[in-house]
């Protein structure tokens, strides 16, 4: 399976430079206690995931540049999880790897997948429907 995230930021994390993108990314993080969420305060995603540009050419989430500057290793073909459930939540304490797999696992047992019934939750046509589609097809019907 191929990197879901292929370009590593773990080298512009590096030297002067990279020590100054690391300070201008937690300049954005309202930092409390240990046990609380740290919150994004900028840019953010429609799913409220945090947006941080750390060079002119690459961006990257909140969370995993969090995950990366604490730990300073990249989880490379791994997500960034939230234990906290808060897409903007920069706190390391709250922030682990993940397989996608586990991540869906763990967003269904959580009931946060976004399809609440069986099949395709984002299909247009009910089930009646689909099954009149279907009859009409045996029945030597056409499309046209």
């Amino acid at each position: 399976m191929a990197d879901p995230f292929p370009k590593s930021i773990l080298p512009l994390l590096e030297g002067k430079i990279g020590e100054l993108r690391i300070m201008r990314f937690w300049s954005k993080v309202d930092i409390r206690s240990p046990g609380e969420c740290w919150l994004w305060q900028a840019g953010r995603n429609a799913n409220g995931y945090g947006n941080f540009k750390i060079a002119s050419y690459e961006n990257v989430t909140s969370s995993r540049m969090a995950l990366i500057s604490d730990k300073r290793e990249e989880p490379h073909g791994l997500h960034v999880l939230h234990h906290c459930d808060n897409p903007p939540c920069c706190n390391p304490a709250h922030l682990r790897e993940s397989t996608h797999h586990e991540n869906m696992l763990e967003c269904s047992a959580k009931g946060r997948n976004r399809t609440p019934r069986p099949g395709n939750g984002y299909r247009k046509l009910g089930d009646e429907a689909l099954a009149e589609i279907r009859r009409r097809f045996a029945s030597g019907e056409t499309n046209k």
